[in-house]
């Protein structure tokens, strides 16, 4: 079982902020993307997509959305699940409230 407590799983060499998505794909669905959260390894970004699937009871994928962010991929759920995300990086990942910023509309 992998330790989710441990801060070195995600890259810190960056100083960008961490940037949650509510994009919109219908009268009452939408989808919550994540830009920004860069880890050293491939295998550490598939570790926090399970990790956030099993949580909240989701589907979610790692895609490259060359509009959002044309160099590095963007985790994309379904669902709007940017407050509990943000909790989640918070409590597990030992990242600060104020490097996350949360955009797009809410249901």
């Amino acid at each position: 079982m992998t330790d989710f407590n441990n801060s070195n799983q995600i890259d810190n060499n960056f100083s960008s902020d961490i940037n949650i998505y509510v994009q919109q794909r219908g009268t009452k669905k939408a989808d919550t993307l994540i830009k920004g959260l860069f880890f050293t390894e491939l295998q550490e970004s598939k570790n926090f997509l399970s990790h956030i699937k099993k949580k909240f009871g989701i589907n979610g994928c790692i895609k490259k959305i060359e509009e959002l962010d044309p160099v590095n991929d963007i985790f994309q759920f379904s669902g709007d699940y940017s407050e509990k995300i943000k909790d989640v990086l918070i409590i597990n990942y030992s990242k600060r409230e104020e490097n996350i910023r949360l955009h797009g509309n809410k249901l």
